[in-house]
């Protein structure tokens, strides 16, 4: 007769053991190295600004309106305004702010009180001078050109005073350009002396 043998298994659990060396024997170190990249302005390209021509001797014939109290003349336009940027910086603005030169600093436009003679010399006298609340900029369309792209763009919706006249674009890369053919809302009191009146507009961009 066959003898059955039973066996018993017995499970052995293995424990692993980690050695962790006291401090001092065998540690690791590190080294610390700074690094330094500049970043330079851009230097390539430029901002310019083109302006019509028109001196005290030939300026430009902006129109003509009868003087009655309230009445308004839309001028016909200054001429072609234009800007180019070809600069090379990633982001920038470019703003164009528009002023006025003449010598009666509350004026846009005013009569010549030495007839031309010696340059223009800006009346002050009451009635011979439009204020700056009375001879508005007025940009109208403004066309845009080149590859930069045009973050925020800020034009005047209104016709503004001079002197409180900017636009201005925020730009990323690349080439822009602009321009338009500026007016003026003319605003009379009734008040104003007959005759011709004269303005002195800048334009400067940065």
């Amino acid at each position: 007769m066959r003898k059955i043998t039973r066996t018993t298994l017995a499970a052995t659990a293995v424990v692993g053991l980690l050695a962790i060396p006291a401090a001092g024997a065998g540690a690791a170190s590190s080294g610390t190295t700074v690094g330094l990249v500049e970043l330079s302005a851009a230097t390539g390209g430029a901002l310019e600004v083109n302006v019509p021509t028109g001196d005290f001797a030939t300026p430009v014939d902006l129109g003509s309106v009868e003087i009655t109290n309230g009445a308004t003349l839309t001028t016909s336009g200054l001429g072609a305004v234009e800007i180019d940027d070809t600069r090379t910086g990633l982001v920038r603005t470019v703003t164009v702010s528009v002023t006025s030169t003449l010598t009666n600093s509350l004026a846009s436009f005013c009569l010549d009180s030495d007839s031309g003679t010696a340059g223009l010399q800006c009346s002050e006298d009451a009635g011979e001078f439009l204020t700056l609340a009375n001879g508005l900029y007025d940009f109208g369309t403004v066309t845009t050109g080149g590859d930069a792209t045009i973050v925020t763009p800020t034009l005047p919706s209104v016709p503004t005073p001079l002197g409180a006249t900017s636009a201005s674009w925020a730009l990323l890369a690349g080439t822009f350009s602009a321009d338009w053919n500026p007016t003026f809302e003319i605003v009379l009191t009734g008040q104003e002396v007959a005759g011709d009146y004269y303005g002195s507009i800048v334009h400067s961009v940065l």
